[in-house]
């Protein structure tokens, strides 16, 4: 018998490394074809806030003005047929440690098809006090199939 050769136990070697890496690659290519393409894909929902401003000293009272605008996008995978949004204002007095619910717009509701194309909705909510406090406007949005909610975002603007 003869002795091995230092390249002849550099080929044996790295033909164990490719045979090894091909046994560890395999399972990990058979998970990412075993699993659906939703699951790996891009989200179903993005809900962004297009505009947060306070602006102290205007608004009809002289007291300030928020203004917060939300959209929110469905990209046609979801199942969900409406959109809703739910906005308040919320007041906490200059010397106050709690925040109360001064006012809510009326419930906002948007339908369309589920038919796998994308649709979005975008809502602006603007509120000047007449008294002198701290607000911020709340909105919830929502993304719906009939009565099961599929996304819910809470969106809190700046405090003014």
């Amino acid at each position: 018998m003869g002795a091995v050769t230092p390249s002849a136990l550099g080929t044996r070697i790295e033909g164990l490394v490719r045979n090894r890496f091909a046994l560890l690659a395999l399972p990990v290519l058979l998970l990412c074809l075993l699993l659906p393409a939703q699951a790996i894909a891009a989200p179903s929902f993005s809900v962004t806030v297009e505009r947060d401003t306070c602006v102290a000293g205007a608004g009809k009272y002289g007291f300030g003005q928020g203004v917060l605008r939300v959209r929110i996008i469905e990209y046609g995978k979801s199942g969900a047929n409406r959109f809703t949004f739910t906005a308040q204002v919320w007041h906490l007095s200059i010397r106050g440690s709690t925040w109360t619910k001064e006012y809510q717009w009326p419930l906002y509701e948007t339908t369309f098809p589920n038919n796998n194309q994308s649709y979005y909705s975008s809502r602006q909510y603007a509120y000047a006090p007449n008294h002198n406090a701290y607000h911020k406007i709340v909105v919830r949005v929502r993304a719906l199939n009939g009565d099961t909610v599929l996304h819910s975002k809470l969106i809190q603007g700046k405090t003014c």
